[in-house]
């Protein structure tokens, strides 16, 4: 038997969402640790904190512009039943369209800005702890 999928392809940009708000709640509680007296490789900690903040912001602007995206796609829905004027119709369906495209752009910086946080998440681990790794 195939196995079907249910989950839907847009939680998945919620788990970047996820994974920065948890890059950011790491950083933080080691900036207000009172056992850490300096933070070693401050560069990268500091833009890899901000590119996490970046994709935050990025994320939930996905978030709303993906919940009006289907409050305008459930009211066509609703309008074609009812037999709504069709200049009406494509009306929003030209705001679903502009929504969707903003989507098609906002979740590849958002997913790039995760990236490279990670990336620079790791670098500050590894740079900060390379005597241990001897």
């Amino acid at each position: 038997m195939a196995r079907v999928c249910t989950r839907k392809p847009y939680s998945r940009q919620f788990s970047f969402l996820a994974y920065a708000a948890a890059i950011l709640a790491f950083q933080t509680s080691v900036l207000v640790d009172k056992d850490v007296a300096k933070i070693d490789w401050s560069y990268a900690y500091i833009f890899s904190g901000f590119l996490a903040i970046f994709s935050l912001v990025i994320g939930s602007v996905v978030v709303l512009v993906r919940l009006r995206d289907a409050r305008l796609t459930a009211r066509i829905a609703r309008y074609r039943d009812s037999k709504e004027q069709e200049v009406e119709i494509d009306a929003l369906r030209s705001q679903t369209d502009i929504l969707g495209k903003w989507t098609n752009r906002l979740i590849p910086a958002q997913v790039i800005a995760f990236t490279f946080s990670a990336i620079l998440f790791v670098v500050w681990v590894v740079g900060s702890h390379s005597d241990k790794l001897a």
